[in-house]
């Protein structure tokens, strides 16, 4: 193998943004296949991510975000190349609905498709992708099952749209025997909003107020610049005050 090359894998290996450029591919807005460039929310994730992996050795984080602000589509990378580079990575995908869980795996299989460095695949299924040479693999489960996971044994938790989950709670203790507390592990937890008092609500109130392991990331809608439209001229801001009075007694 030629200098250049290995420097390319090496540099592939060191930076998931410029292997998700050069190497991944998604499909964009308008159905076309093309390379997965960073959109800002992407990257203010990727930052407290590899932040908090630098301070403590592992990832605990939960993820507030917008819709289709492509956070999903991040740490299915992110575990691609983690899975792919590294002997002996054992990924879990959980979404709340079948639908959903199909939906994350098929963009993982992109990814494998069009990548130019693709690695062995071997004994693959509907609900496994096993590199084969490596010892690694993804595998998929659905939070509307009774038992998520049970008797597996993952490094990587992906655990999409859990504001939507039933049973969060249950779910939480069980992942948490999944993904063993050791150096290198990751649970991202993400989600949309969705009403007050469940499972992903009270996660996020414990890691905003810094209580226990994980770390919130707020990702408004406003934080992509491409969900931003020009003010049109003549535009004028108006502002309402209400004043609230209490009943006199």
């Amino acid at each position: 193998m030629g200098n250049k090359k290995v420097e390319g894998l090496r540099r592939f290996a060191n930076s998931l943004e410029i292997f998700s450029a050069h190497c991944l591919k998604v499909a964009d807005k308008q159905g076309k296949t093309v390379p997965f460039v960073w959109n800002h929310a992407q990257e203010v994730l990727h930052e407290r991510l590899e932040e908090q992996l630098k301070e403590t050795g592992k990832v605990r984080a939960i993820v507030l975000k917008g819709r289709q602000m492509g956070i999903s589509t991040y740490v299915s990378a992110r575990y691609y190349h983690k899975t792919t580079m590294n002997f002996g990575k054992r990924t879990l995908i959980v979404a709340h609905q079948q639908k959903s869980t199909n939906n994350l795996f098929d963009m993982v299989k992109r990814f494998h498709k069009h990548n130019p460095l693709p690695v062995s695949t071997a004994n693959s299924n509907a609900i496994e992708l096993v590199f084969d040479k490596l010892d690694s693999k993804f595998a998929l489960a659905t939070a509307g099952t009774e038992d998520v996971a049970r008797g597996m044994t993952a490094q990587l938790a992906h655990l999409s749209e859990f504001g939507f989950w039933s049973n969060g709670h249950k779910h939480m203790a069980g992942l948490g025997n999944t993904v063993p507390d050791t150096e290198g592990s990751e649970i991202i937890i993400e989600s949309t909003a969705n009403g007050l008092g469940n499972a992903f609500h009270q996660m996020w109130c414990d890691a905003e107020a810094g209580r226990g392991e994980f770390i919130a990331v707020f990702l408004p809608w406003f934080s992509e610049p491409s969900y931003r439209a020009t003010v049109k001229e003549g535009f004028a801001l108006l502002i309402v005050l209400y004043t609230v009075l209490s009943p006199r007694i």
